[in-house]
């Protein structure tokens, strides 16, 4: 299969009750040594934490790109992991990123900077 190719093999396969995933399908995977997990009957948020990010990544990465082929998503997928452990603002972490860094606050103007600042625009 593909993944004797791979650095990092897969060690499990989580996939939920579809009748399409049989026992046939989990003995292909299972030959190599990848251990399948079903999902609970009737708990469709049970992966909502994947799910949301893998809408990040297709929202904030990959609707921006045209994908050619898959040396080059993964080089996409590989920045946008980067960005998001180290840049990205989480608002669980009180838009912070992950790395601990808290990003520069916008600096606090008053009105009189304010009116001068919009001159400046205008001039």
């Amino acid at each position: 299969m593909v993944f004797q190719d791979e650095r990092n093999k897969p060690t499990h396969l989580i996939c939920d009750n579809d009748p399409n995933f049989t026992t046939r399908f989990d003995g292909v995977f299972e030959s190599e040594d990848v251990k399948v997990v079903r999902t609970c009957f009737r708990a469709p948020n049970m992966n909502a934490h994947i799910e949301r990010w893998l809408q990040s990544l297709k929202v904030e990465c990959l609707d921006h790109f045209v994908v050619f082929g898959e040396d080059h998503f993964r080089l996409l997928a590989s920045a946008y992991v980067a960005f998001h452990n180290t840049h990205r603002p989480h608002q669980s972490l009180d838009n912070c990123p992950l790395d601990g860094h808290s990003l520069k606050p916008p600096p606090k103007w008053t009105p009189k900077q304010l009116a001068a600042r919009r001159l400046s625009a205008v001039y």
